[in-house]
C-alpha cells in the first residue's frame, strides 16, 4: 500500500508541477480525490452488494464529482475490468494484495486517476 501512496504523491506533484507558462496546461486547477470501498463483488450477500447492481452507481458517483484521482479498496480485477468500460476517461495503477496482475478474483487496491491529466512514471 505504500507503493501506491508514493504513486499518488508523485502524481499530485507532476501535476502540480507544470510550468505555469504552458497555456496547455491546467496546473494551478484543484485536484480533486476520492477514497472509496468498491467492496468486492459478493454473490452470495444481499442482491445490494452484487457489483452488476452497484457499478452504475459508482459510475454516477465519479462522473457527478469529476474526481481526478481514486484510491479504490477490495475490486476484483473483473471489476476494474468493469470499470475501464464504463469511465474510460480513467486508467488504474496496482495489482491485487498478493502482487498477481491477472487473478480475476482477488482483492486490488488500485489508484484510479485521468489518462488525460496525469501520466504515470
Amino acid at each position: 500500500m505504500k507503493k501506491y501512496l508514493f504513486a499518488l504523491i508523485i502524481c499530485c506533484l507532476y501535476a502540480c508541477g507544470k510550468q505555469e507558462n504552458d497555456p496547455n496546461d491546467q496546473w494551478l486547477a484543484p485536484i480533486r480525490i476520492a477514497s472509496y470501498n468498491i467492496q468486492y463483488d459478493n454473490t452470495v450477500q444481499a442482491p445490494a452488494s452484487v457489483w452488476n447492481n452497484r457499478k452504475d452507481i459508482f459510475k454516477k458517483l465519479v462522473e457527478k464529482h469529476d474526481f481526478d484521482i481514486i484510491g479504490a479498496q477490495e475490486p476484483y480485477l473483473v471489476q476494474l475490468n468493469d470499470l475501464k468500460t464504463l469511465l474510460p476517461q480513467y486508467a488504474y495503477v496496482g495489482v491485487s494484495i498478493t502482487g498477481e496482475t491477472s487473478n480475476l478474483r482477488q482483492h486490488y487496491t488500485p489508484i484510479i486517476y485521468k489518462k488525460d491529466k496525469f501520466e504515470v512514471l
